[in-house]
């Protein structure tokens, strides 16, 4: 069974890339995003491969001629590496989002005081489940059982 490197190194390197742009760095390469996360370099190329050919990460030159595969210039995250680092919410997130607008909506447009009594408890009872869920799965993710 292979160890799991996503808290170690995929996600390290994501990090660093984001670190990256923030600083405005222009050319950040797999160099720098290696260096930045304390990911062995040779480690880092491969794994950069990965998350380019994955869809978390882009870049503006391939500097494989440079230092090699997995040498990249000008790296970038994209939607799914900021969704990754936590800049962006999860896909899943706006699901339950206007999923709680739509109830919100119901709520208002209704006249009768039963009905929106009733679809307040079950607003609030998805808000709690939405909540509940959340805290699981993040405390999971901390604790290393996901």
């Amino acid at each position: 069974m292979q160890t799991p490197t996503w808290k170690n190194v995929e996600l390290p390197l994501l990090r660093a890339v984001r670190a990256g742009e923030e600083a405005g760095a222009e050319m950040f390469t797999t160099h720098d995003a290696a260096e930045a996360s304390g990911v062995d370099y040779e480690l880092a190329k491969r794994t950069m491969r990965a998350l380019v050919d994955d869809g978390f990460v882009t870049y503006d030159d391939d500097g494989a001629l440079a230092d090699g595969p997995g040498f990249y210039l000008g790296l970038r995250l994209t939607g799914s590496g900021r969704r990754a680092v936590g800049q962006w919410p999860a896909e899943g997130a706006e699901i339950v989002e206007a999923f709680l607008a739509r109830i919100e909506q119901a709520i208002e447009a209704s006249d009768d005081d039963e009905e929106r009594s009733r679809l307040a408890r079950f607003l609030d009872a998805s808000r709690a489940f939405a909540r509940d869920v959340s805290v699981e799965v993040t405390s999971a993710v901390l604790t290393g059982r996901l």
